[in-house]
Formats: structure tokens, C-alpha cells, sequence
């Protein structure tokens, strides 16, 4: 496993539920049973140590408890593993609340671990910019208010940490190395990619997030809605993944730990000596020119 001593046997789960049922309250029951049979079933093939749910694959406040929280709760006794799903959250904001698109872990007796927000937004999906001063303009995707940015908060895990990236959250780079930089020796990549149906944009976003690997020198372990559900090594290598469109569970073994890199160490530095580098030969050529016609 690429050099990795320590590793995880790590089960991911595609409900691939669809985008006009996802947040139906006539289907949470559903959704969550679905969730939860296709858990116990890959728990059934192996010892697992982790179940990945994908983004917001529990429509509802799980911190609010209930029927169906209780139901979630349930999964990690009966499979023995730590269960890391997607829902929303919210908290005290002064009078009001702030809501978030969060990521929780539990362990494997159903306790509470840990709680990662979503850090990068997308705009007119999560939240409006500028929407205090444009308040006709609503947001194009159907969800719970607009959500609020969060910290970058890698969840322990058993003496391990895995970091969390929500939805495009995998096409950023300086996220991943702060979770990196911050003790995560697992990135995890929760996503909802149904909007973009049977396009190529499943396919780009699953390739940049190949490079999240490549520049930590870590595996990633991607639970996608429907699809494409993956795991990849710190090689960027893609060693097994799922369908699109298809209800499927994948079951693999990854290795724990980052090794040093060079983005690790200077991050966009040298993109930005280059991008510098550039600005000052595009000036001198300017000046050239007008100097050679003044």
C-alpha cells in the first residue's frame, strides 16, 4: 500500500439517490435505510474499520435527534466501524443561527466524535454573494438557508485524523494541505454529483481530485451520491472505483500517513514566483516596445 505500515479496511456507500427525491421528507426514511442496509452488508464482506457516507447523505439535522439520527446511530455497533457521513448542521449565530454542510464522525459504539464544516461555499448554490445587498436574488440549488463558511477541523479517528473535503472542496489545493498540515493522514472526499447527470464533469471532478493525492503524498477515500465513488493512492493511481448511476458499495484498504512533499512545504509559492516572474517580463516587454517606437 505505496509504503503506508498503518491501514484502514474502509467501506464507501453510493445511495445514489435522486437529486428531485434527496430532500423529500416523504423519503428520509428510505434514504436512510437504504444507507444503512447497504452498510451492514458491506460490513458483512469484512472487518471494517470506517464507513464513508457521501455529502449530506442524511437530509435532515442529525444533531437534532429522532427517529432517524437514532437509526444512523446504529450502524457503527452493528458493523463494528466508525461511521463518516455527510448532513447539515447549524449553531447559535446572536439572535439567529448559522447553518453549515457538514461532515460527522462516529465511533464505532455510535458516540460522537467530531463534527467538519465546510469551508468553501459554492456561490449561488450554498450561498448568495452579496445577497445583503441583493436580496431579490435567491440561490439556484433547493437546500436549508444559506449555508456559513467553517474551519479547516481534521477528525480524530482512533489515534488517526481524516480530513474532510466537502463537494468541490477537492479541487482546491490549499485545503487538502492544510488538513495535511494540521495532522490529517487521510483525506476524505464527500460529494454530491447529481446535478451534473451524465456529463463529463463527474469524470473532471474525480480527476482533480486525483491531484489532492499526488501533492500530499496521501490516499484519498471518495463517497460520492452517485457516483463516482473511488479510492486513490498517494500515486494518484485510482485502484478501484464505481459505476455512475448505480447503488453500490466499495470496500478496499488504504494506508495511513503523508509523506513530506515539496507543495506540502511551499504550498503556491513557486506559482506565485513564476505568475511574478511573468507580470515583470510582460511590463518589460511593454516598455521595450514603446521605448523602440517612442
Amino acid at each position: 500500500l505505496e509504503g503506508r505500515e498503518q491501514t484502514l479496511a474502509v467501506a464507501r456507500i453510493q445511495g445514489n439517490i435522486e437529486q428531485g427525491l434527496k430532500w423529500n421528507p416523504a423519503f428520509q426514511q428510505t434514504t436512510v435505510d437504504l444507507y444503512r442496509d447497504l452498510s451492514r452488508a458491506a460490513g458483512g464482506e469484512r472487518k471494517l474499520d470506517l464507513i464513508i457516507w457521501p455529502e449530506s447523505a442524511t437530509p435532515f439535522y442529525f444533531q437534532d435527534a429522532g427517529p432517524l439520527a437514532h437509526t444512523v446511530g446504529q450502524v457503527p455497533p452493528d458493523t463494528g466501524a466508525l461511521l463518516l457521513f455527510g448532513s447539515p448542521a447549524y449553531e447559535p449565530s446572536g439572535p439567529d443561527f448559522r447553518y453549515l454542510n457538514s461532515a460527522f464522525l462516529l465511533s464505532a459504539e455510535g458516540g460522537m466524535l467530531g463534527r467538519s464544516d465546510k469551508v468553501h461555499l459554492v456561490p449561488f448554490g450554498e450561498y448568495v454573494p452579496f445577497g445583503r445587498w441583493f436580496p431579490f436574488i435567491d440561490k439556484l440549488v433547493v437546500g436549508i438557508g444559506d449555508f456559513s463558511p467553517g474551519t479547516i477541523t481534521p477528525l480524530p479517528m482512533n489515534g488517526h485524523q481524516a480530513g474532510v473535503l466537502v463537494c468541490f472542496e477537492g479541487i482546491f489545493p490549499e485545503l487538502a494541505r492544510e488538513h495535511v498540515r494540521k495532522g490529517a493522514d487521510l483525506l476524505v472526499n464527500i460529494t454530491n454529483d447529481a446535478w451534473f447527470g451524465h456529463s463529463s464533469a463527474p469524470w473532471q471532478h474525480l480527476a482533480m481530485t486525483r491531484f489532492r493525492a499526488v501533492e500530499n503524498r496521501i490516499w484519498v477515500a471518495r463517497a460520492a451520491n452517485t457516483g463516482i465513488t473511488a479510492f486513490i493512492t498517494p500515486a494518484g493511481r485510482i485502484t478501484a472505483q464505481t459505476p455512475l448511476f448505480e447503488t453500490a458499495s466499495l470496500v478496499d484498504t488504504v494506508g495511513l500517513g503523508a509523506a513530506p512533499t515539496l507543495y506540502g512545504r511551499l504550498g503556491d509559492l513557486i506559482p506565485a514566483i513564476f505568475l511574478g516572474l511573468t507580470l515583470i517580463g510582460i511590463f518589460w516587454l511593454r516598455r521595450g516596445r514603446r521605448e523602440r517606437h517612442g
